[in-house]
């Protein structure tokens, strides 16, 4: 299978539709999903420690001691694990988990994506993808990304990105190094996710934020469309729809590619759904489960070990 083009925030959602289309006459419900295995696979492809320290040294990068910028306190994020089940109309492909991890020590929260296919698809088109961006825990503003992907047979890419702030400058690796003037403060497609549900916001609001994405700096708006309510874990909860788009680009987020979000109506914003309408149809992600306890009902089966990562 040709090999998907990774969008930001649409990544997943684009690349298991096509999975979906190749699955189109055939019923993969029953599947017996080794979840454990699979989280197992990904927790092994972060770069290690000293491999990213050996980058700043080479690229004189050095993190400031002390926050460039700080943010409204929202410590309550930084414990998260969110799974959500990824469809194509009534076809299941497997699952997106994110999650938020506090580095006290290190004065960081580490934010992570992972994107895992089930079992049926496995069979297919195999995806273990796995992204992650530590940004600064007081300034919300990302200091390293990493993205590890794995898919189909063959398919392997490993890439980062080193943001040094102060010089806005980023260092990114793709097929090779390169040094791309920035501006201040510029977000990857996890942390601009992360920084935007910090803020405060309602119906008819726009936030913009400045965004690196496809090897350019963008500014992404995110527009408040209204509130809707949805139902989550069999309980219909509030929730605030929001549409992100990139100013001057067509390439992401357009007419033809839309992606609605909606986020829980309170302090928390937490994602509720995402859909992603493309040329062939919607592909759905819904919440399955949260490891804050209220939140949802029940976790879903085969799901509640998350909480334990």
């Amino acid at each position: 299978m040709r090999h998907i083009k990774h969008f930001p925030g649409s990544a997943a959602l684009i690349a298991i539709a096509a999975i979906a289309l190749s699955l189109f006459a055939k019923d993969n419900t029953g599947e017996n999903y080794r979840w454990d295995e699979a989280v197992k696979f990904v927790d092994s492809l972060p770069f290690p420690p000293k491999y990213v320290d050996s980058l700043k040294s080479a690229l004189n990068v050095t993190f400031p001691s002390s926050p460039l910028r700080i943010e409204p306190d929202r410590s309550f994020f930084t414990s998260e694990t969110l799974v959500y089940d990824i469809g194509w109309g009534p076809f299941k492909a497997g699952y997106v988990v994110l999650t938020a991890a506090a580095d006290s020590a290190a004065g960081t929260i580490k934010l992570g994506g992972k994107g895992l296919s089930n079992g049926f698809v496995t069979t297919f088109y195999r995806m273990r993808d796995y992204v992650i961006s530590t940004i600064d825990a007081k300034g919300l503003y990302p200091l390293f990304f990493e993205q590890h992907l794995r898919e189909g047979k063959r398919y392997s890419r490993d890439g980062w990105i080193l943001f040094d702030h102060g010089k806005n400058t980023l260092y990114v690796k793709e097929r090779k190094v390169k040094t791309i003037k920035s501006i201040p403060f510029v977000n990857d497609f996890l942390s601009v996710l992360f920084l935007f549900r910090q803020r405060k916001f309602g119906p008819g609001d726009t936030i913009s934020l400045p965004l690196y994405a496809d090897g350019k700096v963008h500014s992404i708006a995110i527009i408040c469309k209204g509130r809707e309510p949805i139902t989550v874990g069999g309980v219909k909860q509030p929730a605030l729809v929001v549409e992100p788009k990139l100013v001057g680009d067509k390439g992401a987020f357009n007419k033809k590619d839309r992606l609605d979000l909606w986020l829980s109506d309170d302090n928390l914003k937490v994602p509720l759904q995402i859909k992603s309408k493309i040329s062939i149809g919607a592909i759905t992600a819904k919440l399955l489960y949260c490891n804050r306890p209220g939140f949802l009902p029940s976790a879903a089966s085969g799901i509640a070990d998350t909480s334990k990562q």
